[in-house]
C-alpha cells in the first residue's frame, strides 16, 4: 500500500468513527428528554461529583433548564431554576468555564425573580 492509500483509509476510518459516535448521542439525549424534571435533577446531583461524569450531569441539568421556555407552573419554573444552578456548579467547579457559569446564574436569577 502506498502512503496515499493508507492516508485515505485512515481518513475514512476516522469519518466512520465520528459518524458512529454522533449517531449514538441523539438517542441518549432524546431518551433523557422524556424523563421528568425531578428525576433529571436527582440524576444530575448524583452524577455531578462522580469521577468522569460531570458531562452527564451537565446534560441532565441542561435538559431541565431548557424547559424554561415552556409554559410552566411555579414548581416547573423552580425546577428550571435548579437546572440552571446545577449548570453553574458544573461549569464553575468542573469545567472552569466562568463565562458559562455566570450566564447560568443570570438565567437562574431571571427565573427566580418571580418567586416569593
Amino acid at each position: 500500500m502506498t502512503k496515499k492509500s493508507v492516508l485515505i483509509l485512515l481518513c475514512l476510518l476516522f469519518a466512520f468513527v465520528q459518524w458512529a459516535t454522533a449517531a449514538r448521542q441523539p438517542a441518549f439525549y432524546l431518551r433523557w428528554q422524556k424523563l421528568p424534571s425531578d428525576t433529571l435533577l436527582k440524576m444530575g446531583n448524583v452524577l455531578v461529583d462522580r469521577a468522569g461524569a460531570p458531562d452527564s450531569a451537565l446534560a441532565c441539568f441542561t435538559i431541565v433548564a431548557n424547559r424554561s421556555g415552556e409554559k410552566l407552573s411555579e414548581e416547573g419554573r423552580r425546577q428550571c431554576t435548579r437546572g440552571y444552578i446545577g449548570k453553574w456548579y458544573v461549569y464553575f467547579f468542573h469545567f472552569f468555564d466562568y463565562y458559562k457559569a455566570y450566564e447560568s446564574l443570570c438565567s437562574a436569577q431571571t427565573l427566580a425573580e418571580g418567586f416569593d
